[in-house]
């Protein structure tokens, strides 16, 4: 009887998946992002085996880019494709566990972000993203956060009419992430410098158009854009 829920659950699961390939909308993600939690929870009881906030925010975010790299002509199962792709929980909860107990590691994270940052903006002649430096240092998107200043401008904190919520669990922090990481390189940077995403220190359109390089009518116009794919989710949030 076990077996055979088993795969009802499962073939609930690939359906809602199929549906949301076939009308990739946001209220078809936001269904099967609803049908994987058994897995993300599964799998945060396996790799980091407490309950840990970051970890579970950490495991939305790895199992929205799991879904949008999955390839079913591959004959991989959907649910091992996301239990494969959520491993790093593994190594997310090691790194959480040692920052606590090597109070240096906060300095060290710094210099090697510090450093990964010039190296790349000395070779592309841009900042690169978070994403861009979480791939390259090994550091989690959840300790870059930690590392930097918290300081915010209240005067350039909104993005539009989008304001970063404070939950960590909230289906618009679960959208964002999903924007975000549905972004190319350098609109992940406007997203980060105009919404503060992540703990990014927050500047004006003028700001980041002098940074990347841009005018700022083309940020201006990807502004628009994205905060667009803001409203477009948080008409789905229940």
């Amino acid at each position: 009887m076990v077996i055979g829920n088993n795969y009802l659950i499962e073939d609930i699961m690939d359906n809602s998946f199929k549906s949301w390939q076939e009308n990739p909308t946001p209220d078809n993600f936001k269904q099967v992002m609803t049908k994987i939690k058994p897995i993300i929870n599964s799998s945060l009881s396996l790799y980091v085996g407490n309950e840990d906030t970051a970890a579970k925010s950490k495991a939305r975010v790895l199992a929205s880019r799991a879904l949008k790299s999955y390839d079913p002509t591959k004959g991989t199962k959907l649910k091992t494709h996301i239990m494969t792709q959520l491993q790093p929980l593994r190594r997310f909860a090691t790194s959480a566990r040692m920052i606590t107990h090597i109070p240096e590691d906060a300095y060290r994270g710094k210099k090697v972000v510090d450093d990964f940052t010039k190296e790349y903006l000395d070779t592309y002649d841009r900042d690169p993203s978070d994403a861009e430096i979480s791939d390259g240092t090994g550091l989690s998107i959840k300790r870059l956060k930690d590392l930097r200043t918290r300081e915010q401008a209240s005067s350039e904190g909104s993005f539009g009419d989008y304001t970063p919520v404070a939950s960590s669990n909230s289906w618009e922090d679960e959208w964002a992430d999903y924007v975000y990481y549905d972004l190319n390189n350098i609109n992940r940077k406007i997203f980060e410098w105009r919404t503060g995403y992540n703990g990014n220190k927050m500047l004006s359109n003028n700001e980041v158009a002098k940074k990347l390089k841009l005018s700022p009518a083309a940020i201006s116009q990807r502004v628009a854009a994205i905060t667009a794919r803001l409203r477009e989710g948080s008409k789905y949030a229940d």
